[in-house]
């Protein structure tokens, strides 16, 4: 995939994808995006030791911001097609300490596994069960498989019993989903409108 580096709204840089003419973060900021609907909701919960899984990893702000604000991670696995991507996530925009943390598991994996694949199919490999899912698929209207019924029900059967989804699509087809897997459904942050 062709990207170029965008500045969002709060300083921090994000990606847009040429090919698809979409950005992977949210304009506000893709900083902001990733402490207030992927890592934040987390920090009210008291999961100890706390296992992660990351679907669609992309530049890694959600993996690298619950590096930075979660002390009482145990294991993360991360899901990305582009591995480009993720080794460009190396050196991109964040703490140095965490991108060489990143660089040094994806080369020999400790406590962060990747998987470079599509999620369709490592959701079907995966054998165990988190604690946490970041889900945050790609382009919902551009890329759709990403979010269909089919793959939130396989994903939802990898959650712990008291384990949290975080995602930033609300949309009704996407809740619909989660709803018909089973999964209580609520809002951790509410987007201000203009």
């Amino acid at each position: 995939m062709t990207f170029r580096i965008i500045e969002t709204k709060d300083g921090s840089k994000g990606l847009y994808n040429i090919e698809l003419e979409e950005v992977y973060h949210s304009f506000l900021g893709a900083q902001t995006e990733a402490i207030q609907k992927f890592v934040n909701p987390v920090k009210k919960l008291d999961y100890k030791p706390l296992s992660i899984l990351d679907i669609c990893y992309g530049v890694g702000y959600n993996t690298k911001t619950a590096l930075l604000e979660l002390k009482n991670i145990e294991s993360i696995d991360c899901v990305e097609i582009d591995k480009k991507l993720v080794e460009f996530s190396f050196n991109f925009e964040f703490n140095d300490k965490i991108n060489k943390t990143i660089e040094k598991n994806y080369k020999n994996p400790d406590f962060i596994t990747f998987y470079i694949d599509d999620i369709r199919k490592v959701v079907k490999k995966l054998d165990k069960k988190y604690d946490i899912i970041f889900y945050d698929g790609f382009a919902p209207y551009k890329d759709s498989c990403l979010w269909s019924e089919e793959l939130i029900f396989e994903v939802s059967k990898l959650l712990k019993k008291q384990g949290l989804i975080t995602t930033y699509n609300h949309s009704k087809p996407v809740l619909n989903a989660f709803f018909k897997a089973k999964m209580n459904i609520g809002k951790t942050i509410y987007d201000k409108k203009p």
